[in-house]
């Protein structure tokens, strides 16, 4: 994965964000707290993480995305196991199993996204992301730089990853709540589920983060939700 610095002043704290499929900086570039440097993540299409970049920080927070939070999952055991004080964990419309009829977003729907993936279709997801006209020109107007090919490889790659490791389709139900509880407890504190999202299914996050034991709130808002994420981002 990608990790650049949104603000790098020397903080002793650091505010560290995982964005979403087809992210970069562009869309959070301005954002500014006054007590914690802050790092974007982004690109899962390899799921490295560099923690030298990192090392200098005691005091971590940690804020995740939709598919974003896929990818924190993978990382939040290895900031624990090199002593990192993590004071807080927040995922936002997204679970640990994003290719998921029960837990994400349903199979079919992921790899048609795959499939058909096009100029003319991610405009169509951007606004199925956003909702109305004012959120979708918000996010418009500071949209990622990103090519189709590095989208589409991007995507491949996370289906691939998570796809192959998506063994709870195969449990009874009793046996997956187990295991997401276990994954779950101590790595995260919270999440923000929004009851308008249209690319994770709202009543599947629900699921996941009730099986998973961790308190949630329910937002009106979509998946793209500007106001919650900068807020979370940035401590305020």
């Amino acid at each position: 994965m990608i990790q650049d610095f949104i603000s790098n002043k020397g903080k002793k704290g650091l505010s560290l964000f995982f964005a979403g499929w087809g992210m970069d900086k562009r869309p959070f570039e301005n954002l500014a707290c006054q007590d914690m440097d802050i790092m974007i993540c982004y690109d899962y299409t390899d799921t490295g993480f560099d923690y030298r970049m990192i090392e200098r920080y005691g005091a971590i927070m940690i804020t995740a995305w939709s598919i974003g939070v896929w990818a924190a999952g993978k990382i939040i055991p290895g900031l624990k196991a090199a002593g990192k004080e993590i004071t807080g964990a927040t995922a936002i419309n997204g679970t640990l199993l994003p290719v998921n009829d029960l837990y994400g977003i349903p199979e079919k729907i992921f790899s048609g996204t795959l499939e058909g993936l096009s100029e003319k279709t991610l405009e169509k997801f951007r606004r199925r992301m956003c909702g109305d006209t004012a959120n979708y020109e918000l996010f418009m107007s500071a949209v990622p730089l990103r090519s189709i090919g590095s989208l589409h490889g991007e995507l491949a790659a996370i289906y691939k990853k998570a796809a192959s490791g998506n063994s709870s389709e195969d449990m009874d139900d009793t046996a997956c709540a187990g295991i997401i509880k276990a994954e779950c407890q101590g790595n995260w504190s919270d999440a923000v589920i929004c009851t308008k999202d249209r690319i994770f299914p709202a009543d599947n996050q629900i699921r996941f983060w009730t099986d998973a034991g961790i308190r949630y709130e329910l937002a009106d808002r979509t998946h793209y939700c500007n106001d919650i994420l900068s807020s979370k981002i940035t401590g305020r």
